[in-house]
């Protein structure tokens, strides 16, 4: 507007792109146990994370790889509850379009508490524990 300000309308736009936009990584290989789950995932550039984060030097954010963590550990465990708390959550190293990492996934079943680490073959990117609650 002449104040400057975006129009709702606007801003909901930024976060609704088109709905058939890339929004998952390509799986590239899937091991699994009864409390544990390792992907090989390749982030392809096309990814709608990508688009505008950053310009020229793509890189995945912290929140889509805390979602992805999430998401996965919810399919293969079937975890209903809320997420309780998030702890020892650190960033070590971008992801950036077209890297191939491996996300590891570690239930504590009788805790519900699940811990995740992203990993290239070079490097360590990111790692935490998530507590999920009792379900609805």
């Amino acid at each position: 507007t002449d104040q400057g300000k975006l129009i709702f309308a606007q801003l909901q736009a930024l976060f609704n792109r088109a709905p058939d936009a890339l929004t998952r990584p390509i799986l590239l290989d899937r091991i699994a146990s009864a409390t544990t789950l390792q992907l090989k995932l390749k982030l392809p550039p096309e990814l709608k994370y990508f688009d505008g984060h950053f310009d020229g030097h793509p890189i995945l954010a912290g929140l889509i790889q805390l979602g992805w963590a999430i998401e996965y550990a919810r399919e293969a465990f079937s975890l209903k509850g809320t997420v309780e708390r998030i702890d020892a959550l650190k960033f070590f190293r971008v992801l950036r379009a077209g890297e191939e990492v491996t996300l590891e996934l570690e239930l504590e079943r009788a805790k519900d508490k699940l811990s995740f680490k992203y990993n290239s073959a070079q490097y360590a990117h990111s790692a935490g524990r998530i507590q999920f609650g009792v379900a609805a």
